[in-house]
């Protein structure tokens, strides 16, 4: 969460739809930032909500994938064009339940998760923007 006083910021972001994030594409917010820079947008989005899964049973192969989780009624317009933009295969999967909707964008092959995750945390051992333990889960799958 952010919280702020200050107006100009405050009107920046509903201007951007950046109060409706749950629920539209945040291309809108993205036209704003410099390409050199949108890397770090798209770090902060899965520092909170992605998840890259490595498992390894006792038997069987490598389990590994990366998942970006939110609203069932999630615009993932935004997130397809910067992994097609990248060539990287993806499965999406909006999922209702007495409890519970959600909706999941999900890459299953090592090379999709390499090249996202390389695009993600270019940089990283310099900056040191974001959560280290999800660069470091990355580092682990893609071995």
């Amino acid at each position: 969460n952010v919280i702020t006083n200050n107006k100009r910021i405050y009107n920046f972001l509903i201007e951007h739809d950046y109060d409706k994030k749950s629920y539209i594409s945040a291309n809108k917010i993205l036209d704003k930032i410099p390409d050199d820079l949108k890397h770090y947008f798209f770090r902060g989005l899965v520092d909170g909500d992605g998840c890259f899964y490595h498992y390894k049973p006792e038997k069987g192969s490598i389990l590994r994938q990366f998942a970006l989780t939110s609203t069932y009624e999630q615009d993932w317009t935004y997130f397809e064009c910067l992994l097609d933009k990248l060539e990287v295969k993806y499965k999406i999967k909006r999922t209702i339940t007495k409890k519970s909707s959600s909706s999941v964008i999900r890459i299953t092959n090592k090379n999709g998760i390499r090249i996202l995750g390389d695009y993600l945390y270019q940089n990283f051992e310099k900056d040191l923007i974001g959560l280290t333990r999800k660069y470091n889960k990355f580092k682990i799958i893609i071995k």
